[in-house]
């Protein structure tokens, strides 16, 4: 199985741009590499199936499979300004549920064969936003009986994968255990149409063992739909702490959480932190090279790659492994190469090595 990347990087907005950058972006990668596409809402329009042919003509055209699809942004993700926008609508809110399915059916036209479609969806909301927990889990139970009956129509299987994410109101998978044992939602589970998206950086910054949560999953017969690979930077000194801080910039969300011997504290984001003491454990949630362990003083968490890949490795399951580096254009040009495709091109190859060495 070869990594993939995912098209979240790109901030395109309809069906024309995203088909002429992959057709851009696909031939500097290694041959095959498969593709996780985004498709906000304002793209899929109200026939999703039309609105990316020119999607599919141009991955026709370049002999490249399709991943999954992140339907977790359903709305622009690289507008000036995006921070806990991102979390809306939430799973409370019908759009919520009439965009995975629009986004389902744009999957089941651009993907062929008996391979698995995997949708990653948020993790439920953000808890400022008063999303009502019983509501979401009637609209997630929803879309799972729509995915099914998309998959029976297809012949083929569309699921749902639940991304926990620090800060949200699933942070953990453990907690997303727990919501789908209080809501009642295991049949789905145990039919496959409800799995869980693992994502490094997402770990690393709540401090949640890869080895711990993987086993957990397995012993709630939560299957993993979907591993995405990306790394947060790490600061252990008051100098790479500095570092961190200066990397706070305003359009996404950096929930930020420091450790030291009395515990961890979280923040909302990188910013909140500021006036802390520059001492213990500071992780940000923040997409940085994953091919890099550090930057001078600045660490990051590559280590937790390969400890989740390793993990998963000793099971039956090989879910999509996609690299999700999509902070580009605000990260430092001492923390990139030259140019984005260089830099997605090297994550790749630094991940194929990783999951070559854990006998994946």
């Amino acid at each position: 199985m070869k990594p993939g990347w995912c098209t979240n990087v790109l901030p395109t907005q309809n069906a024309e741009d995203l088909a002429a950058a992959l057709s851009t972006h696909v031939l500097t990668l290694p041959q095959g590499t498969p593709i996780g596409l985004w498709l906000p809402d304002e793209l899929l329009g109200d026939s999703p199936r039309q609105s990316v042919q020119p999607i599919k003509d141009v991955l026709d055209s370049l002999d490249t499979t399709v991943l999954g699809l992140n339907a977790f942004p359903q709305r622009d993700f690289h507008k000036p300004v995006v921070k806990d926008a991102v979390y809306q609508p939430a799973w409370d809110n019908p759009s919520r549920l009439e965009y995975t399915l629009r986004a389902a059916e744009a999957a089941a036209s651009l993907c062929s064969g008996n391979e698995d479609i995997g949708l990653t969806t948020l993790p439920v909301g953000w808890p400022s936003h008063n999303v009502d927990l019983v509501i979401a889990a009637d609209l997630i139970s929803h879309a799972c009986r729509g995915l099914a009956e998309l998959s029976d129509r297809c012949e083929q299987s569309i699921y749902l994968a639940i991304e926990p994410e620090p800060g949200c109101i699933l942070p953990t998978a453990l907690s997303l255990i727990e919501f789908v044992q209080t809501n009642k939602l295991e049949k789905y589970c145990e039919s496959g149409t409800l799995r869980a998206c693992l994502d490094t950086c997402h770990l690393a910054v709540e401090h949640e063992d890869p080895q711990v949560a993987v086993h957990s999953l397995m012993q709630a017969g939560i299957r993993i739909g979907r591993l995405q690979i990306s790394s947060a930077p790490e600061a252990h000194c008051a100098e790479g702490i500095t570092k961190m801080l200066k990397l706070a910039e305003p359009r996404w969300m950096h929930q930020t959480s420091i450790c030291r011997n009395d515990g961890m504290m979280r923040f909302q984001d990188l910013p909140d932190a500021a006036n802390e003491p520059h001492t213990g454990i500071w992780r940000s949630h923040l997409h940085v090279p994953v091919h890099r362990d550090a930057f001078g003083a600045l660490r990051s968490t590559q280590s937790w790659i390969p400890s989740l890949l390793s993990a998963v490795a000793a099971t039956e399951q090989r879910p999509p492994v996609e690299v999700e580096t999509y902070a580009w254009d605000v990260l430092p040009a001492s923390m990139r190469l030259a140019s984005m495709q260089e830099d997605i091109a090297r994550e790749l190859e630094w991940t194929t090595n990783v999951l070559r060495e854990v006998g994946w």
